[in-house]
């Protein structure tokens, strides 16, 4: 997450004030807030808490290896999905322009990918084919060390942002640059 959050500060798209990003990135925070809340047994303040509730909870009971990394990304799942609900995100993303809302999908879309191959992964590694197997995918799925790669494959996000926008607007002079 922490990767994710850096990414985002330093994109100029992303880091836009009350951009798609900045609003829902707020919730997503808020989410793993209110988890730790309710783990505690206190009242949360908004309504995506419940899967990191568990996490906390798991962790705490010794829960380790796939198990756990399975219930953090599944935490860090409800807590985007909590966020994308809500009526702030979804103003802010009506509000930003054809490019942005591009690039805000294609980026959300490889993010929840990336969550449930990893939970498919976890769950069952077995299953892999062996030759994608020894590609580092212990590393790639942990969200402890999934880090640098997540960073590596987010820089693609607005290549393909842009090559999506311009299919749907072949006007060849204008080009946004953020």
């Amino acid at each position: 997450m922490g990767s994710a959050i850096d990414f985002m500060a330093n994109d100029p798209s992303f880091a836009q004030e009350g951009s798609t990003t900045e609003v829902m990135d707020a919730a997503v925070l808020q989410a793993i807030n209110d988890g730790w809340l309710l783990y505690q047994g206190k009242e949360a303040y908004g309504g995506g808490g419940q899967g990191w509730a568990m996490f906390f909870e798991a962790k705490a009971l010794g829960v380790t290896g796939n198990e756990l990394i399975v219930l953090r990304l599944e935490a860090e799942q409800y807590g985007v999905d909590y966020a994308w609900s809500l009526q702030s995100t979804q103003s802010a993303y009506n509000n930003s322009n054809q490019l942005d809302q591009i690039y805000f999908d294609v980026f959300k879309w490889g993010a929840d990918t990336y969550r449930s191959q990893a939970i498919a992964y976890r769950l069952s590694p077995l299953s892999v084919n062996p030759a994608v197997s020894g590609f580092g995918l212990n590393q790639v799925t942990d969200p402890r060390t999934s880090g640098p790669y997540l960073n590596c494959m987010s820089q693609f996000g607005y290549p393909a942002a842009l090559y999506l926008w311009s299919a749907a607007n072949p006007n060849p002079f204008y080009i946004p640059i953020p």
